[in-house]
């Protein structure tokens, strides 16, 4: 979302469907792809440029990314972007995200500094209506024993600052493998530097941290549905911690778990950042016993506390619908998909679901 208008993937149809808010209420403005163009499997938006993911024939195993832009109503499609360097299975197009005119991609597959499946982060920027490759973002640290992994599983921008989610990231001192955790990027000019690390001080090996990340301002978010909740017996229980920035130097401000946590409940499959409240989808479990009918989580900050405002479900929730798959969250409206609801039909075609405050 941003602002008045969202869009939602429907790779099924290989689209993209964009609302706009009226005087009457949300309403469809235009379907984006004609299943050959694009996926729709991800989407996101800034102002009136909209991404969605594309095929891309000329690369094994790799997508591309589809640029789509609107004037007086009318969307057209604008650019197609990927890497000069592309190689098969570097899962360009797993995840990405715009803010203006820069658009940040991750590749987590791509070999990195130590060519092993580290990932990269590629950033593009437009002039005018062209777009060109800015940057490619990897693990710059020399002083540690451990080495990313999946570096771009999920990215967030946010002006000049990215963060980009390594879950499979080492830890020796944390158990080891797929401990996880979340890299920061900052632009000065039109050069990128690593600034931080992100890790919270409870990792444990397994927690995969990072898989969901999220950027505002000075306030970073990274989340794992993966994360342990007490130890090994506790797996997949899911949080999100958050980080503050001071400066150019990072903290951990908070953990968030939902009130009624639990092992095997995904939380922090899903995460949106607007100002001071954090929206964290939970897609398997929802506190009823209902397997994979989901939850979401609505969460706000008073200075530094964090505290949990409300637990939405969806008033014709099914087991197995997904809800809280994906998240938005834009001022008063919170959009939640449960990707595989059933929206009144028979067949799991998925939908999104608008809670308004």
């Amino acid at each position: 979302m941003d602002g008045d208008t969202a869009v939602v993937g429907a790779d099924g149809a290989a689209a993209a469907y964009v609302y706009t808010l009226t005087d009457d209420g949300w309403v469809m403005e235009a379907k984006l792809g004609d299943e050959v163009d694009v996926i729709g499997n991800d989407v996101a938006i800034s102002g009136e440029t909209v991404l969605v993911d594309a095929p891309n024939d000329a690369v094994e195993q790799n997508d591309s990314v589809c640029v789509f832009t609107r004037s007086e109503d009318r969307w057209e499609r604008q650019a197609t972007l990927a890497p000069d360097d592309l190689e098969a299975d570097d899962g360009f197009a797993s995840a990405f995200d715009i803010d203006g005119d820069t658009v940040v991609v991750g590749a987590p597959e791509a070999d990195g500094t130590s060519e092993d499946s580290d990932g990269i982060v590629y950033v593009f920027t437009r002039s005018d209506e062209s777009w060109s490759q800015q940057s490619k973002l990897e693990d710059e640290r020399t002083d540690v024993e451990d080495t990313a992994g999946g570096l771009g599983h999920d990215v967030a921008i946010d002006g000049g600052t990215v963060v980009a989610g390594a879950p499979f990231t080492i830890g020796y001192d944390r158990g080891y493998s797929d401990v996880g955790g979340a890299f920061v990027f900052t632009r000065s000019d039109d050069s990128w530097s690593q600034q931080a690390f992100l890790r919270s001080d409870d990792a444990m090996g397994g927690d995969r941290q990072g898989q969901s990340v999220a950027i505002e301002a000075d306030t970073a978010v990274v989340a794992s549905h993966n994360a342990h909740k007490d130890d090994v017996s506790g797996g997949d229980a899911g949080a999100a911690w958050v980080y503050s920035r001071d400066g150019s130097n990072w903290r951990q401000r908070a953990k968030l778990t939902p009130d009624d946590w639990a092992p095997r409940g995904w939380f922090g499959y899903s995460i949106s950042l607007d100002g001071d409240r954090l929206l964290v989808g939970s897609d398997v479990y929802d506190g009823l016993g209902s397997d994979a009918q989901g939850a979401a989580y609505i969460f706000t900050r008073s200075g530094t506390d964090w505290s949990q405002l409300a637990k939405l479900t969806a008033d014709d929730g099914e087991p197995y619908d997904k809800f809280g798959s994906d998240v938005a969250l834009s001022g008063d409206a919170a959009f939640i998909c449960a990707e595989d609801g059933q929206g009144g039909s028979a067949a799991r075609s998925g939908t999104a679901y608008l809670f308004q405050r």
